[in-house]
Parts: C-alpha cells; structure tokens; sequence
C-alpha cells in the first residue's frame, strides 16, 4: 500500500469532499455559457448599474494558482486562449 505525504492526504480528502457533494472534479463534458470575455463584459457592464442582477457564468480552464487578498480568493484561470482572467469567487 502507497504511503501518502501530509500534502497528498490534504488533497484526496478534499477530492473526497467533493465526490461526497456529488461533484464531478474532473468532468468530461461542460456546457459553456459564454467565453471568457463575453463575461468579463457582462460583469463590468453591472459595475455600473445601481441594482445590478446576479450574473451567472459557466467556464472553463485550469486554474494556475490563487491570490489570497484578504477575504477574496482571486483564481488565475487559464484557458485555450493565450492571456489568463483572474475573477473574484463569491
């Protein structure tokens, strides 16, 4: 039987965490809803509006790494394309 590091343990159990949430972490398929830029547009486009409504977005690419700013957790997502977004998770 393999021996795991602390590092590996950390991570199986939040692989497990989301299977137990019936959450696929590395589907197939996803249905995208829009591409990158189409919102980022839809989110600036509510930045200035007074009572702006929820905006919901399916993307998809790797995550390269995640910026810690206080409170929010700042993801650089990377994609087929050649520049990477960073957006804010709420």
């Amino acid at each position: 039987m393999a021996e795991y590091s602390n590092l590996e343990k950390v991570r199986l159990e939040k692989l497990r965490k989301l299977q137990d949430l019936g959450i696929d972490p590395y589907p197939r398929k996803v249905d995208l809803s829009q591409s990158i830029q189409e919102a980022v547009n839809a989110f600036s486009a509510g930045e200035n509006e007074e009572d702006p409504e929820p905006i919901q977005s399916t993307l998809a690419g790797r995550i390269r790494s995640i910026r810690t700013m206080g409170k929010s957790p700042l993801p650089i997502l990377k994609t087929d394309r050649k520049d990477p977004a960073v957006f804010q998770i709420q």
